[in-house]
């Protein structure tokens, strides 16, 4: 898995580091199903706009 700052560096994107607070810690975050499937939709149909060939795999 990539961190955010990784994964912005690989799509080009301008991301200032400096604005992390890089003394984390990493933490479990309860969510419900319901949930998960809106984010799972919401993704979906972003994906399908900007990239319509990785939607189809």
């Amino acid at each position: 898995m990539t961190s955010v700052f990784e994964e912005s560096i690989l799509r080009d994107y301008n991301f200032d580091k400096e604005k992390i607070n890089w003394n984390f810690s990493p933490t479990i975050l309860p969510v419900t199903m319901g949930q998960i499937e809106y984010e799972r939709s919401h993704l979906l149909k972003k994906l399908k706009t900007r990239d319509p060939l990785r939607f189809k795999n």
